[in-house]
């Protein structure tokens, strides 16, 4: 990175870091994005150690919020001090007043002696979960864990929830049963698991509701809320003397249809249709029950108790309706009871811990009310902790910040030292506080300021605002957005004084931000409802989202390589480009829409490329042909079909008018063609080691290696493809990061990262929505959870459920515009936005937030410089595992080759594009041929297609190739050239052209034998 700071700002962020770097007193620190807080910790970690000769690496404990966080913050320091440890005295000096504003006594001596003592006893550098295995590693017992315990991680914790669930459902009985039924009945087959789901991972929402009260407490607290009475589930029907008014109308009115239908209804039916003559169809009262001409011939008392009754059946059907809430609710609870019940069970009995049970484990040994075994666990430490380091703050749980402030209240009491300085430094902002599903309470980070300095004499509060990372534009910009109307206030909440205005101490430096108009939604194609789906694509053409990813490929197209970018000094490439959305699919569809235009995307930890979902597919596919749901994604992924030829497929197999009988109909019995050749050489690889069939598939998708890591590990570590797709049925397969290219992020994804450009192309969705909530929880500003949780249906229905809804939209309108900070605060250099959507749908998103910033305006800040457009890219160094690169060995055919069988069998292997073990002259030969003849693996050529010859015998064609309108067979032969073609090898080719001719009359077919010693081909006459 260029560095074109400001001397007078650097100045100033500087004299900021400082107030953080003394180490005589406690800090809290409040910094804005790309102020450097890791840079900052690591300094105060320095600070420390060169402050106390008496303080050894050991005796600092640094917390984060994750694993990824934590490496790096442990890997700084040593890395720092071996850096240092090799000035000599005077630059050594200088340097550490300049980092730390120190001047130490015989300093060289002191940074030697610490970079051997961080080498030997390192600080504990570690996310609170990893602190708490430490900890109840030791003090196993007075937790209350299993002796030699195994921590689940998610995906086994996943998996062991729903091997839970599936035990239960095959057992259930009794009222058990009557609430499973409920929920089933109400939410269908798989919405009671996502909602019980819910509850098990957010147990502990639940236990701070019950709080030792019993679930039977909560409900009946739930019931007075909701204000529910014994008149709330009775059935909707007449009263007597309703009935006998209805009977006396009805014989007024012989001709009212609806009035005749509730007085000649089977008594199972009444309900129903008194329910249509009172109501209207949006279940409100109606207004008029009876024209004037009626009215006439009518008793005016009658007609006043019909009116009556309608408005009792509006009444009662809203509170029926509450009813069916509550007993959701409670169905809910009590299943997920169930379920959480032989969840522990199971893990007891497997001596299985979760990173829940971490967690209440450390919380019970520190809050034991034996203060002596409370000493004891703090004391039984290697480490004597005399300093906290607390980073990402904001990001922690209410137990996670009740373990944090016994840590720090621990410290700074004076238990632990003797004697010695003790302080505890925490960082953190509100405004990225983007973790909320996972329990994270931004206002927990206040909080922690109070009591710090209620604990701490002289604590110092830090606000950092001075930014290394973004332009001064891309700053301003941000300021503006967050400085209008509610912005600053929703997502500072309880820490607003003022909004931290952002300072760019690169304020010199050229930068630009610039917003697009939305790609609007098309109108709905003019095609008839049953039209097929590639119909209506057609005639609709490509959805606003496709088309507002494609508008931006093409613009990076024209962009990348020509544009030169500040921070950097140099050409824009694809690895300075990163996309941030706000949903998964739409990252997933970005990435596919970029990678069809050609352009590289790196794969992210986080989100699974299409592509490898693509090769899961086809693994699942190759080892089972009749997954035809693994057939539809595979066609749709490597063979470019639409829905519409799937729509054919499935209209060939005849779903839908087939009898159901024992068997499912296999989708790919009906493929044709090109395809159903296709299919029969990939159903080839069924019995090929795992890796060799995830390499072949790597090649017929043409991906980036780096994407397939975790693919391959799991290929490698399989005996055969029956446990490899086990293992895929099991767990997700963790997503790989690498590859070159440019980054498409969610924006949690993109947390912590930074890119010359970043583009916003997901700015349309509405800031809060509770579309995707089942359960509203009575959620206190804290994060303690309150009094109720509730089933939610639908807004206005009860007084209970519109005050949860609200406050949860609030939430989630602080944690939308919390997202957007972090979005936004990504960029370097450039910050595009854009969107697609109408924005007369939405009325609020980030889109629109954004929008009011820019003003007038489209464009603000500097034109970049041009330059020649850079043709060749520098390659950039992947690092994966040596065995990803390791060629698979060719399967043998038979017991015992020669070496020229060997040979030629490597030679083939290389033709097919595989990665095999072979000699440099093998290889030289197979390239021979590439280059002497192109053509062959044009875009259409298929390699080792299989072929039916008839009587059961199946041959394998080389190569399948289209030129000129015309079909050429190829047979590759290697070794030795005879003088004339043995009649053998013409017969071969001759053979695989007339089964291609059974299926494709009307094709013209060629022939040929590729000598592939002199990369030569012989044409064979063909009848």
């Amino acid at each position: 990175m260029q560095q074109t700071f400001d001397p007078q700002l650097l100045q100033k962020a500087s004299e900021a870091q400082a107030l953080a770097l003394d180490a005589a007193h406690s800090v809290w620190i409040s910094a804005n994005a790309g102020t450097g807080k890791t840079e900052v910790l690591t300094r105060r970690m320095l600070a420390l150690l060169l402050h106390d000769p008496s303080l050894e690496p050991r005796h600092l404990l640094a917390l984060t919020f994750t694993k990824a966080g934590a490496a790096e913050m442990a890997a700084r320091l040593p890395a720092r001090l071996a850096s240092w440890a090799a000035l000599d005295a005077d630059t050594l000096a200088a340097r550490v007043r300049e980092e730390t504003g120190m001047t130490v006594p015989d300093v060289q001596a002191r940074v030697r002696q610490l970079a051997e003592a961080v080498r030997k006893a390192p600080p504990m550098v570690s996310t609170i979960h990893g602190l708490a295995q430490q900890v109840l590693g030791r003090f196993t017992v007075e937790a209350g864990l299993p002796l030699d315990f195994e921590v689940l991680e998610d995906g086994a914790q996943k998996r062991l929830l729903r091997d839970v669930q599936r035990s239960l459902l095959v057992d259930v009985d009794g009222p058990l049963a009557e609430h499973l039924g409920i929920l089933l009945d109400q939410l269908g087959d798989k919405g009671w698991e996502e909602l019980t789901n819910m509850i098990v991972y957010g147990w502990h929402k639940l236990e701070a509701l019950l709080a030792g009260a019993g679930l039977g407490v909560v409900l009946e607290r739930l019931e007075r809320e909701l204000q529910i009475d014994a008149t709330s589930g009775r059935p909707l029907l007449p009263s007597q003397t309703e009935w006998e008014a209805l009977t006396r109308i009805g014989a007024a009115l012989p001709a009212r249809e609806d009035v005749q239908a509730v007085l000649t209804s089977h008594e199972a039916r009444r309900e129903a249709t008194w329910r249509a003559f009172l109501l209207t169809d949006k279940n409100t009262a109606r207004k008029r029950m009876f024209v004037k001409a009626e009215l006439a011939v009518l008793d005016e008392g009658d007609v006043a108790l019909i009116m009556a009754a309608s408005e009792r059946a509006e009444a009662q059907l809203r509170a029926r309706r509450v009813y069916r809430g509550f007993e959701v609710t409670r169905s809910a609870l009590l299943w997920a009871a169930a379920v959480r019940g032989a969840y522990v069970q199971r893990k007891r009995v497997q001596g299985l811990v979760d990173f829940s049970d971490l967690l209440d484990g450390l919380e019970r040994v520190m809050g034991s009310g034996d203060s002596t075994l409370t000493e004891w666990v703090w004391y039984g430490l290697d480490r004597r902790f005399r300093h906290l380091v607390v980073d990402e703050a904001q990001d922690n749980n209410p137990q996670q910040d009740r373990i944090i402030r016994w840590l720090a209240q621990s410290i700074l009491s004076g238990d632990v030292g003797e004697g010695a300085p003790r302080t505890v430094l925490a960082v953190g902002d509100m405004k990225q506080s983007i973790f909320r599903f996972q329990g994270a309470v931004p206002e927990l980070f206040v909080g922690l300021g109070r009591v710090l300095a209620d604990w701490a004499a002289g604590m110092r509060n830090v606000d950092l605002t001075h930014s290394f990372r973004s332009g001064r534009h891309v700053l301003e910009l941000v300021d503006r957005v967050f400085q209008q109307g509610d912005s600053a206030a929703v997502v500072m909440g309880s820490d607003l004084r003022e909004w931290p205005s952002h300072i760019a101490v690169a304020a010199g430096r050229a930068s630009r931000v610039e917003i697009w108009p939305t790609v609007e939604k098309a109108d709905k194609p003019d095609v008839a409802p049953w039209a097929l789906a590639h119909e209506r694509a057609k005639a609709g053409g490509q959805g606003e989202d496709i088309a507002c990813l494609q508008q931006v490929g093409a613009w990076l197209q024209s962009r990348v390589g020509r544009v030169v970018m500040p921070s950097t000094g140099a050409a824009l490439r694809w690895e300075d480009v990163m996309i941030v959305v706000q949903r998964n699919k739409i990252a997933a569809m970005a990435a596919g829409v970029l990678r069809g235009m050609g352009i590289p995307v790196a794969a992210a930890g986080g989100v699974l490329p299409l592509v490898v979902d693509d090769a899961i597919a086809c693994v699942r596919v190759i080892f089972n042909p009749a997954d035809n749901l693994a057939l539809a994604q595979v066609l749709k992924g490597l063979r470019g079909w639409d829905d519409g030829r799937l729509l054919q497929l499935a209209e060939r197999a005849g779903v839908g008018t087939r009898a159901s009988g024992d068997e499912e109909v296999v989708w790919a019995d009906f493929l044709e063609g090109d395809d159903k050749l296709w299919f029969a050489s990939l159903r080839q690889m069924a019995w090929d080691a795992p890796a060799a069939v995830v390499q072949r598939v790597m090649h017929e998708l043409r991906a980036e290696p780096g994407l397939f890591v975790t693919l391959l590990e799991w290929a490698e570590a399989s005996a055969n493809l029956r446990e490899l797709v086990d293992r895929l049925e099991l767990d997700d397969l963790p997503a790989a990061s690498g590859g070159e290219g440019l980054r498409v992020l969610t924006v949690h994804g993109s947390k912590g990262l930074q890119a010359p450009l970043v583009i916003l192309p997901d700015t349309m969705a509405a800031l809060a929505s509770l579309n995707k909530d089942k359960l509203l929880w009575d959620m206190g500003a804290d994060g303690d959870v309150g009094g109720v949780v509730l089933y939610k249906q639908a807004k206005g229905l009860s007084a209970l459920e519109d005050r949860l809804a609200d406050a949860e939209l609030a939430r989630k309108k602080a944690d939308s515009l919390r997202g957007l900070y972090v979005a936004m605060t990504r960029a370097m250099d450039w910050l595009v936005v854009t969107g697609f959507g109408n924005t007369k749908d939405t009325t609020d998103t980030w889109w629109t937030r954004i929008k009011a910033g820019f003003g007038d305006a489209s464009v603000v800040g500097e034109t970049f410089a041009e330059c020649e457009p850079v043709t060749e890219v520098a390659e950039v160094q992947r690092v994966l595992p040596v065995w990803v690169e390791t060629p698979a060995q060719v399967a043998l055919v038979g017991e015992v080759q020669s070496a020229a069988q060997v040979r030629g069998e490597a030679v083939h292997a290389l033709l097919q594009g595989l990665e095999v073990a072979a000699d440099a002259e093998a290889r030289a030969e197979a390239e021979g041929v590439r280059q002497a003849l192109p053509w062959l693996w044009a875009k259409s050529a298929r390699s080792e297609m299989a072929v039916g010859l008839g009587q059961g015998k199946v041959g394998r064609i080389d190569r399948l190739v289209e030129k000129d309108g015309e079909w050429w067979v190829i047979d590759f032969k290697t070794g030795a050239i005879p003088a004339q073609m043995p009649e053998s090898y013409a017969a071969q080719v001759r053979g695989y052209v007339e089964a291609l001719r059974q299926t494709w009359p009307q094709r013209s077919f060629r022939a040929g034998i590729v000598w592939t010693a002199v990369a030569s081909l012989d044409e064979v006459r063909l009848a």
